[in-house]
């Protein structure tokens, strides 16, 4: 079984795959900023675009993202705090903080991140 990479420990196939695909939508902030780091692990770098709210579209780099996503070995996601986010609100902040490597080098990265629901779909603001 292909676990998620997520920290999840249920398959891909069945945890972050479906949001990724558009099978189906994030039911909370969490769930959505854990597809986000999928993403990057599986290379997904079309979600990563989709799942950021429209009005920040524009700023998005791709080419960033994915020099950062070929790079890095990725090592796990760490959800540290949640408000919020939750399947009948609107606004949402997910704290994390991955681990990765680069050229062999250990390290993370600490964000707190703001998610806004439209439509019923969640996405990174």
């Amino acid at each position: 079984m292909d676990i998620c990479p997520c920290g999840s420990t249920r398959s891909y196939a069945d945890c972050c795959r479906p949001v990724i695909s558009g099978e189906r939508r994030a039911e909370t902030a969490e769930q959505l900023m854990r597809s986000r780091y999928t993403a990057y692990v599986k290379k997904e770098l079309a979600w990563l675009r989709e799942s950021l709210h429209p009005g920040k579209r524009a700023d998005y780099d791709e080419a960033s993202s994915r020099t950062w996503a070929d790079q890095a070995e990725w090592h796990g996601i760490e959800i540290t705090a949640t408000e919020q986010g939750g399947p009948a609100d609107e606004t949402g902040m997910v704290e994390f903080i991955v681990s990765f490597s680069v050229n062999g080098a250990q390290q993370k990265h600490h964000e707190r991140s703001q998610f806004q629901k439209m439509n019923g779909a969640w996405y990174l603001s």
